[in-house]
């Protein structure tokens, strides 16, 4: 009997073949090597941190000087930052709109962001805990507060954790934008799916994945040959989509093997070693076992197991790399063109009082295979170089095309 081993069996791309096969041992890696970098950054983040002080400091005294002062400290003693109170005003008893308390606003997003950062050792929290304090105290608009955030998650060094303000962030599922998919043949055989960075509403969303789902069963239909899946563009956004729309040619593995549950594509990891599974099963892309977007009438390709090909380049970021995991362990599947970008870190979405989104990193990413990626260094191609007509000479090459 075939005897498979789940993927916590595996070694980190077998950088350590010592690897502890249970979840202590994927976070005995992952503290490992945030303790390394953290070494490393350490004089870089000090200095950092007093140029930054000094900067929100020199504006904040300017907007003070600018203005009669508003609030002054509570004498509440919590644990986080005391709440700020408002002179009495016949106008207005809050900080800003959305925003009624400016000390509560930065204490809550401290709390996330310590308490789930995949790299949150990084920072001081006691010393960023006694900045907020005099940010809280000292604000005069909601962009002091902004600005503190920004300075946060950028500590954090994981190159991918950001803020979204307010209206930005509103921006992204007011406006409708182009599906970013296409699905052609070229090349009289082959099948090429452009597959863009998409981030919008749930209608968006199901019209992308719709777009890119509907294609790729329509074109099967023709004498199709193999696959290739161009992600040069695709700098990130929601994966999901890209995921339930390009389902047909990912075959995952449909039946559970030990721990691996069907359709398994990869994994995400957090701190503490703890594995979340993205999937992809009749039509829908799940995260775990919730179901995080779904085709109506998913079909599937008339030919399966043929060539894919996937083209990636250095704008290939996040998403667009979650897409280029989920082919990973893929039989007869080659990857052409340049390194990624380097952003392989999950992000959750933290929507805060006055609507701006807190993206923190607070996860790895693994392949099928569980395989952990190090989410500060880019994928490497089976081929470097141009990739796009490499790529149609080796599924040309391919027997399914001879």
């Amino acid at each position: 009997n075939l005897q498979i081993e789940p993927p916590w069996a595996s070694c980190v791309h077998q950088r350590d073949t010592s690897l502890s096969r249970t979840p202590e041992g994927w976070k005995g890696w992952l503290l490992g090597a945030v303790g390394t970098m953290r070494e490393l950054r350490r004089r870089e983040e000090d200095l950092i941190l007093r140029v930054s002080i000094a900067l929100m400091s020199l504006g904040l005294l300017v907007s003070s000087c600018a203005s009669t002062p508003a609030r002054v400290a509570s004498t509440s003693t919590s644990t986080g930052i005391p709440p700020t109170t408002t002179t009495p005003s016949t106008t207005s008893t809050t900080f800003a709109p959305g925003i009624p308390d400016a000390g509560v606003y930065l204490n809550d997003a401290i709390e996330f962001v310590e308490a789930n950062a995949l790299f949150a050792g990084e920072i001081d929290w006691a010393q960023r805990r006694r900045m907020a304090r005099d940010v809280a105290g000292s604000a005069r608009h909601p962009f002091h507060l902004h600005e503190f955030i920004r300075s946060m998650l950028a500590d954090l060094h994981d190159n991918h954790s950001r803020l979204v303000g307010p209206e930005a962030a509103a921006d992204r599922n007011d406006e409708s934008p182009p599906t970013n998919t296409s699905v052609e043949l070229v090349a009289g055989r082959i099948g090429q799916v452009s597959v863009g960075a998409f981030s919008g509403s749930s209608e968006q969303s199901e019209m992308y994945v719709t777009e890119l789902h509907t294609g790729i069963a329509s074109l099967s239909q023709s004498d199709v040959c193999g696959w290739l899946v161009d992600l040069r563009s695709n700098t990130g956004g929601n994966m999901w989509p890209m995921i339930a729309g390009l389902g047909p040619l990912l075959e995952p593995i449909d039946q559970q093997i030990g721990d691996t549950f069907p359709g398994t594509l990869g994994y995400f990891v957090n701190s503490e070693g703890e594995p979340r599974a993205w999937r992809y099963v009749e039509g829908s892309a799940f995260l775990a076992g919730k179901e995080m977007i779904k085709v109506e009438n998913p079909t599937a390709v008339k030919v399966p197991g043929l060539p894919v090909a996937i083209v990636v380049s250095s704008n290939t970021a996040s998403a667009g790399e979650y897409v280029l995991m989920s082919f990973l362990d893929r039989p007869n599947t080659r990857t052409f063109g340049f390194p990624t970008f380097g952003a392989t870190s999950a992000n959750d979405d933290v929507v805060l009082d006055d609507g701006a989104v807190m993206l923190v990193a607070t996860a790895m990413a693994a392949n099928r295979d569980g395989e952990i990626y190090d989410p500060l260094t880019p994928i490497n191609p089976d081929e470097l170089g141009e990739g796009l007509q490499p790529a149609m000479e080796w599924i040309l090459s391919q027997s399914t095309c001879r």
